[in-house]
């Protein structure tokens, strides 16, 4: 995979983490070795018609769906009313209707994320190059949390926290593994730090990523 389409990749799992549970997400090969990643485009609303402005000016603009003030003919019957906003069914629709294009259904809620919400999570992130380290954490247990619903194993032992490259982004998807994202996490009833890393010229370190964890636990105290 080139540098160029590794970090589409990445901006395409990340961005993941947005959408909603209702929400569903069209892709050729999620986060593969075609990464291309689009969400379904936003409901679209009619603009709102403008008066003609007064003047001398030779250019009139007259509203779509205004009685127009030129006469009607029988080729050219008058414009409807706006359309209304398309429902998330038009435009699941209009997706499969798109040659390539696979509907990938989201993975179920969690508890944590009926409960948790977002002022309960405080949130870091830094940039290094072409690398990124999120740090989350809140006073609750996060297990299944946003992105570590993603996690599709135990994952392994890294020093106290567990860190996991094996993800599963939709109920389609069978589980693989990610080089260039990680996951690692420590959680508990009364408190939980998990990081999202990401590095798009190799494997994210697992060290820097647990070491991030055991800092922001100590602060929950």
């Amino acid at each position: 995979m080139t540098h160029a389409r590794r970090k589409q990749a990445i901006v395409g799992i990340v961005g993941l983490a947005a959408l909603g549970a209702g929400a569903y997400v069209a892709t050729d090969q999620l986060a593969g070795d075609d990464p291309t990643v689009t969400s379904l485009p936003p409901a679209s609303s009619a603009a709102a018609p403008s008066p003609s402005s007064p003047g001398p000016s030779p250019v009139t603009t007259t509203p779509a769906n205004s009685a127009a003030t030129a006469p009607s003919s029988p080729s050219m019957p008058p414009t409807s009313a706006s359309p209304t906003a398309k429902t998330t069914a038009d435009r699941v629709k209009a997706a499969r209707a798109k040659p390539g294009v696979k509907i990938k259904r989201p993975l179920p809620q969690s508890p944590a994320d009926r409960s948790v919400t977002a002022a309960d999570v405080t949130e870091t992130r830094v940039v290094k190059g072409r690398q990124s380290l999120r740090v989350l954490s809140a006073r609750k247990n996060l297990a299944g949390y946003r992105e570590l619903g993603w996690v599709a194993d135990d994952g392994e032992p890294v020093g106290a926290a567990r860190c996991s490259q094996t993800f599963r982004f939709s109920v389609d998807m069978k589980p693989a593994e990610k080089p260039a994202l990680l996951v690692c996490w420590r959680t508990s009833a009364g408190r939980s730090v998990y990081t999202v890393a990401t590095n798009a010229a190799g494997r994210p370190s697992k060290q820097a990523s647990v070491a991030a964890i055991e800092k922001q636990w100590k602060n929950l105290v």
